[in-house]
């Protein structure tokens, strides 16, 4: 967001140009005949950081591109994309505009601009740019690698500037963090410098005015975003998600009209594919992981592999180590509850290169004694969902309870093609609304009416045992079995429920409370996951050979 202070400045120029335009025309600073010889004018004021002008034009004015006579970001952007690929081009000139205003009167556009940097602030820039360049030993180096280790270096060097107040290069040179203009003019300032063609694309990213990079790679063009890479502190751990994208591989990135031309995407074709990249890959008991479930208080091992003919030591890091520590040799031990990211970084002479795993450690010590066995051997099935994890001795919800369900037929004997179709008007907004639907097409669950589900209504213990017991003749291929129950509260259970009861005590997957079986009486988590483990124990055998066959 703009200060106040620079909402106040942008009052003056307007002030300023309606000034200028009151009195009248004077001798104009440049003169153009066609559109290339006004943005080559515009472009050389621009770099002399002359702050009033005007251009005196006599061409066509549909020729400018321009939607009017005051479209002074349209004007910039259009100036930079008809200039050619140079070091010194028009993008970095387009882009040091801080604030300005423009108009027209008797056959000249005026101008009154305000800039981000001064020549001798772009000139240290151009020497520490160079500096950064010389940093590196690229006189061998390919292009791509090139690329790499500066793209990287911009990353980790500097952090986005949350108060959006530094906007320039020299910002972030000099303070250590600047918005996406400083990154864009940073890496355009520093790619030039290193051989590497480069220019700044503008458009719209995550609904706001955005500026990024795009770099030239064997004859084709990469989109990059050291903006959305950048490491949230000087030093820390980047991202490599938007560097070397092609234009379908760059997701959230919108040009602006200018910069999507024919003149301008002819001359800057991109590549179909993004580039490869090399990576590192986190292993947990052989297989590749993109995000973890952790157990607090049991220990697991973590390896990273690394590309194939790099050899470098791995530095394990924790986002927060409070809640998961992780050793120099990959050993992870959790305590609490709550969401971490775990990075396996690699570096030698060429740079670094990691991996970041989300984790969710889950502590299922905070189940019940009676209940800790089976919620652990549910877990470990694989058949507990992680949302679920906590809070065992609340009770559960109706779309708790088909999400538990969905997860267990998912993991089992799979749900097969489904006629999905419901008048329920209360589960739009519910996240576990496809779960209730598979839940109603296979008859596990029914609604409270015709049209309603009521998601967050707790389950009372009788409709678990209805459920249960459903799924236990849905697994077997039967139907549930008529029963007689002889609880002392016997009468209390609904007639709808009572086959289902004495199923369900008579195989031992629910047990009442002495004589009484408690009907009406909520069913907390914890006792719903240790009476779905009953029912699944017994079958795990014929479920897993299922599961192998399909």
């Amino acid at each position: 967001m703009k200060t106040c202070k620079r909402m106040l400045h942008r009052l003056a120029l307007l002030l300023a140009l309606a000034a200028i335009l009151a009195v009248g025309a004077a001798a104009a600073d440049a003169e153009a005949d066609t559109a290339d010889a006004f943005y080559a004018a515009l472009e050389e004021l621009l770099e002399n950081q002359t702050a009033n002008f005007s251009i005196a034009y006599t061409g066509d004015k549909e020729d400018l591109g321009l939607p009017g006579d005051t479209a002074l970001g349209t004007t910039l952007r259009m100036m930079s994309a008809r200039s050619g690929d140079s070091p010194n081009n028009a993008d970095y000139a387009a882009l040091n505009v801080a604030e300005g205003q423009m108009g027209w009167l008797n056959g000249a556009y005026y101008f009154d601009i305000d800039y981000l940097a001064t020549a001798e602030e772009i000139a240290e820039v151009d020497r520490r740019a160079q500096a950064i360049v010389d940093s590196f030993d690229l006189s061998e180096e390919d292009d791509y690698t090139k690329a790499k280790l500066l793209y990287e270096y911009i990353c980790t060097h500097y952090t986005y500037d949350e108060s959006q107040t530094k906007f320039s290069a020299y910002d972030g040179l000099t303070t250590g963090s600047m918005v996406c203009q400083g990154y864009a003019l940073l890496t355009y300032r520093v790619m030039w410098t290193a051989g590497i063609p480069c220019r700044i694309v503008t458009g719209v990213s995550q609904q706001e005015n955005h500026a990024w990079n795009i770099v030239e790679l064997d004859g084709v063009w990469y989109n990059l975003d050291t903006t959305w890479d950048a490491a949230d502190e000087i030093g820390g751990a980047m991202d490599w998600d938007y560097f070397l994208k092609s234009e379908a591989d760059f997701f959230g990135h919108t040009r602006f009209s200018p910069y999507t031309t024919d003149a301008y995407t002819d001359a800057h074709p991109m590549a179909e594919e993004s580039w490869q990249l090399p990576r590192v890959t986190v292993v947990v008991n052989g297989s590749n992981v993109g995000n973890l479930a952790i157990r607090a208080g049991v220990e697991v091992q973590l390896e990273a592999v690394l590309p194939e003919g790099m050899e470098a030591e791995i530095q394990w890091t924790s986002s927060d180590p409070a809640l998961l520590q992780v050793t120099s040799d990959g050993r992870a031990l959790a305590d609490g509850l709550g969401n971490v990211v775990i990075t396996a970084s690699a570096a030698d002479d060429r740079g670094v290169i990691a991996a970041q795993v989300p984790a969710h450690v889950v502590d299922l010590r905070a189940a019940s004694d009676w209940a800790f066995d089976e919620v652990t051997a549910y877990y470990l099935a694989q058949l507990l969902p992680v949302s679920l994890c906590e809070n065992f001795q609340q009770g559960i919800t109706r779309a708790e309870l088909a999400r538990l369900c969905d997860q267990f037929v998912t993991k089992t004997i799979g749900w097969g093609t489904l006629s999905v179709d419901s008048a329920f008007t209360d589960i739009g907004e519910c996240p576990d609304f496809l779960s209730i639907l598979r839940c109603q097409a296979v008859g596990l669950m029914n609604g409270t009416s015709e049209t309603t589900f009521s998601p967050d209504e707790l389950v009372t213990r009788e409709q678990a045992a209805v459920v249960l017991a459903r799924l236990m003749a849905m697994l077997d291929g039967v139907s549930v079995e008529d029963g007689q129950v002889y609880y002392t509260d016997a009468a209390e259970i609904h007639d709808w429920a009572v086959d289902a009861v004495a199923q369900v005590t008579a195989e031992g997957i629910m047990a009442g409370d002495g004589s009484r079986f408690a009907p009406q009486a909520e069913m907390s988590r914890e006792a719903m996951i240790a009476a779905l483990y009953r029912v699944y124990e017994p079958r795990a055998e014929a479920l897993t050979a299922v599961e192998d066959a399909a």
